[in-house]
C-alpha cells in the first residue's frame, strides 16, 4: 500500500476519531472582535520535564489535530489557493482551544507538510 498524503490525513482522521478529544477551536474575528467558533477532534499530551525548555511551561500542553475538520469547518481566514507561505487553517497564537477542563490559549502552532500538502497540525496551548 502506497502511502500518500491524503492515506496520512485519513489514518490521523481515524485515529482522532477514535481517540480525541471534543474541543471548540476558537478565534476573534475581525474589527469587532466577533469569537467565531469551529467543533474538531484533538489529542493533548503534558511535556516531559526534560521537555520543558524555552518559553514551555509546566501547565503547557502539546496538542495534534487534523486539517480535515479544520477545512470542513470554513475556519475563519481560510480561502483555497491563498497565496502566500502560510497556510490560513493553521491556528495562530491567542486562539483559544475549549474542552471540558476549560479555555486554553494557543501558544504556537504549525502545520506538517507532505508533498505540499497540510497532513498534520501541531501545536501548543497553556490553561
Amino acid at each position: 500500500m502506497e502511502i500518500t498524503p491524503e492515506s496520512m490525513i485519513s489514518d490521523l482522521d481515524e485515529a482522532l476519531e477514535l481517540a480525541g478529544t471534543n474541543v471548540k477551536l476558537r478565534r476573534l474575528f475581525g474589527t469587532n472582535r466577533v469569537p467565531v467558533e469551529i467543533d474538531i477532534k484533538a489529542v493533548f499530551r503534558k511535556y516531559d520535564a526534560n521537555e520543558m525548555v524555552g518559553d514551555i511551561q509546566q501547565t503547557d500542553q502539546m496538542f495534534i489535530m487534523s486539517p480535515t475538520e479544520v477545512t470542513n469547518g470554513n475556519w475563519p481566514g481560510y480561502h483555497n489557493n491563498e497565496p502566500g507561505d502560510r497556510d490560513l487553517r493553521v491556528p495562530r497564537k491567542n486562539d483559544k482551544l475549549i474542552t471540558e477542563q476549560g479555555v486554553m490559549n494557543v501558544e504556537e502552532c504549525k502545520g506538517i507538510f507532505v508533498q505540499d500538502v497540510l497532513v498534520r497540525i501541531d501545536g501548543r496551548v497553556r490553561g
